[in-house]
């Protein structure tokens, strides 16, 4: 049973970081059905851990960090290799106007995906992006700058 004070927190971080979270989630699994799923077990978490967070930077950076791993562990697990993924009726949200460019992005590895997402489309700074995917800056510079190169070789084929 949840207290008030827990259904309280549940509700505001819901509606807060919810769609945001529903995109991170969406850009890496691809389909809304799983990236609904990815959601719910992010929620679970956060009502099973009760975490004491400093502040709301420090929720929203725990709430995508955990988004993220889930992406992660969903994609690594025997179920999602055995899965056929089945074509969604509902369109799923935009988050890139341009159709050439979206499937460029998501034809990219998850650890360059990561940080053009985090930082092009959420615009997070680079030491922002850096943190959330728990690497170094310079990591994510890197990565960033690699990820930009192949969208350019691959957007200019």
């Amino acid at each position: 049973m949840l207290t008030a004070k827990q259904e309280a927190q549940f509700t505001v971080a819901y509606d807060r970081y919810g769609a945001m979270l529903y995109r991170v989630g969406l850009m890496h699994t691809e389909t809304p059905a799983d990236a609904e799923d990815v959601l719910q077990d992010v929620f679970l978490r956060y009502l099973d851990k009760s975490p004491d967070f400093q502040d709301e930077l420090h929720e929203k950076r725990w709430l995508i960090r955990v988004t993220v791993n889930c992406c992660r562990n969903r994609r690594n697990s025997a179920a999602s290799r055995k899965n056929v993924p089945v074509p969604e009726t509902l369109a799923a949200p935009e988050f890139v106007s341009d159709q050439t460019v979206r499937d460029a992005v998501h034809n990219l590895p998850p650890k360059y995906r990561d940080v053009i997402y985090f930082h092009c489309v959420e615009g997070y700074s680079v030491e922002e992006t850096a943190d959330l995917l728990g690497i170094g800056v310079s990591a994510a510079k890197m990565r960033l700058s690699r990820a930009r190169e192949k969208l350019k070789l691959e957007l200019e084929d």
